[in-house]
């Protein structure tokens, strides 16, 4: 996993950098008097169809700069305009040219719960999206092969009101997290050793998964036929980016996902 390996190593870096800036005793004094968080897990839960999580990237290591040009509050509004149920905002800086002061700009005038997507390693950057203003965090199980310090994560995340979003991209990782109390997980069909996408995965994992939680598959996927074999497995939600972003047209790209799998 040598991309991961070098996210990771540099992330390590930002966080420390970060605690010093902001000392987290800074960060509780200012949480007191933080606003109420939007509920991201409820937002996913439609009567019928697929919720759609449309994601504000700018760029990624495989593919470099995604977008020409760059809004990211107005492409969450036209997200919003169109039927998203929520957004999802890339903060990692280095690798994906993301900014977490973001979440916050866009929550102004998007009202949609909005996924801080990052690589959370340390407790720290918790209590540091929440004080972003993110309703809810993604947690890469790959990061946390210690079963319990995973749940120690999906706890923190529960406690600052936050809806913790648990990715998985193996059968090893999908079995550790479903010994986990977590409603949302992601089944992200990226390998994280080569960044390549292979859509089977979601498929596969799915077999394995048992009722009672939130499925949103994650990555790959250009339109709606993907999409419906995904929802018609048990994914009742999907995350899209790129494919939003460099659409011709976005705000018909999000019509055709959001309506995977309508009645009507």
């Amino acid at each position: 996993m040598s991309i991961l390996r070098s996210i990771v190593s540099n992330k390590k870096k930002e966080v420390e950098a970060a605690k010093k800036a902001m000392p987290l005793d800074k960060i509780l004094a200012a949480l007191v008097s933080a606003p109420p968080t939007r509920n991201f897990k409820a937002a996913l839960r439609r009567k019928d169809g697929m919720a759609l999580i449309a994601e504000v990237k700018r760029a990624s290591p495989s593919k470099g700069l995604i977008a020409k040009t760059w809004n990211p509050v107005k492409l969450a509004e036209t997200y919003a305009e169109f039927g998203a149920s929520c957004v999802s905002v890339v903060t990692d800086e280095k690798f994906f040219k993301g900014d977490l002061k973001s979440i916050a700009e866009i929550k102004k005038t998007c009202p949609l719960p909005i996924l801080r997507k990052d690589f959370i390693i340390d407790p720290y950057q918790m209590y540091e999206s929440r004080l972003a203003k993110a309703d809810a965090v993604l947690i890469l199980a790959a990061l946390f092969p210690e079963t319990r310090l995973l749940k120690k994560m999906i706890q923190l995340a529960q406690n600052l009101s936050m809806t913790p979003v648990v990715e998985v991209h193996s059968t090893a990782e999908f079995k550790q997290v479903m010994r986990c109390e977590v409603e949302v997980v992601g089944i992200n069909n990226r390998d994280l050793a080569t960044f390549k996408v292979n859509l089977d995965t979601t498929l596969k994992l799915l077999k394995r998964a048992p009722e009672g939680r939130l499925y949103v598959t994650e990555s790959g996927y250009e339109g709606k036929a993907e999409a419906l074999k995904a929802y018609e497995a048990g994914c009742k939600a999907i995350l899209v980016g790129e494919a939003l972003i460099k659409a011709k047209k976005t705000s018909d790209l999000v019509t055709e996902f959001v309506s995977v799998g309508k009645l009507f």
